[in-house]
């Protein structure tokens, strides 16, 4: 049997044609949704987003939700919103999408498609209607394949050499480890707030964006996986995912802080099918100018002048790469 939870569509939610066993009509908060259903059975919670107070203003709604599906089952609701301009827009969208919450609609009929057949990720990634940002900033992820990969000191260094030209903004997500280096533009913040952070105003040129667990598509469409080659690094990641070599091949892989010789990287290669975008030994943060990351950087379309800072081709085909 399902729930509805409803307020101010209750009345075309009641004839939707499905059996309901609970039904809550009227504006409530999280914890009052949560201590209803909490230990409640039910197949599905058909959720009209109206039901929630002060549901018109995106952020106080996002955690709202947050709050919810910590505790109510996401993979069982179906959220129906009111397809109104403040609320049908790409913000609200890729909140419910780092929320991990798949399956809401704008159109009662889509309700009955969504209980019929349940939205996954791979859904909304193939569908023509797939959200976009709009934001001037290019938006580079930095993720760790292995644990412990280097991520967030290599988005530190690049930041500093990106830094003699572009404005750059480094956002972490679920962590705070960027508040050791001690930088104004280094943030973090949890999965629930990153897309607020990027399009705060003003939009740096460069976004770098230690992702962790993090996975959207829509806002960070370029990625940069960091391995490090070593066995037992290696051997663990394939432990949690014996598919992860395969899921690579077709990536931009860098090979980080290895000392392994170029013949065996060769060979590692070959072996695993992954073409390297690059290779970087053990770096020093500290150096001012590191030619390692430089050269990483001018892989990702970025050039270098004659004394080794990085700068920006000012033809028009460079340009239309940010």
């Amino acid at each position: 049997m399902n729930v509805i939870i409803s307020n101010k569509f209750r009345n075309e939610l009641r004839n939707i044609g499905i059996d309901v066993s609970g039904v809550l009509e009227g504006s409530f908060t999280s914890s009052q949704i949560i201590n209803a259903f909490s230990n409640y059975y039910y197949e599905r919670i058909i959720l009209d987003i109206t039901a929630i107070q002060n549901y018109n203003n995106i952020a106080y709604l996002t955690e709202e939700l947050k709050k919810i599906f910590t505790i109510i089952d996401v993979n069982k609701t179906i959220l129906f919103i009111e397809n109104i301009p403040e609320l049908n827009n790409n913000i609200l969208i890729n909140n419910l999408i780092n929320l991990k919450i798949y399956n809401y609609a704008f159109e009662l009929n889509d309700v009955i498609e969504l209980y019929n057949n349940p939205r996954t990720f791979s859904d909304l990634q193939s569908a023509p209607e797939a959200p976009e940002i709009n934001t001037t900033s290019r938006i580079i992820g930095v993720k760790n394949v292995t644990s412990s990969a280097g991520a967030t000191t290599l988005i530190y260094m690049m930041m500093q050499e990106l830094s003699k030209k572009y404005t750059v903004k480094c956002i972490e997500i679920d962590k705070d480890d960027f508040k050791y280096f001690q930088k104004e533009n280094m943030i973090s913040v949890d999965s629930s707030e990153f897309i607020n952070e990027v399009l705060r105003e003003p939009h740096p040129d460069i976004i770098l964006v230690d992702q962790n667990n993090y996975e959207n598509d829509f806002i960070i469409k370029e990625t940069i996986y960091l391995l490090e080659p070593s066995i037992l690094k290696l051997n663990k990641a394939l432990d949690l995912n014996p598919n992860l070599l395969e899921s690579l091949q077709d990536k931009k892989v860098v090979l980080n802080r290895t000392s392994v010789s170029l013949p065996k990287l060769q060979d590692f290669e070959k072996e695993s099918g992954i073409k390297s975008f690059d290779i970087i030994r053990n770096i020093n943060e500290r150096d001012k100018i590191n030619p390692q990351v430089i050269n990483l950087l001018t892989k990702l379309g970025f050039e270098k002048t004659n004394n080794g800072n990085i700068i920006h081709d000012d033809t028009e085909k460079r340009k239309s790469f940010f």
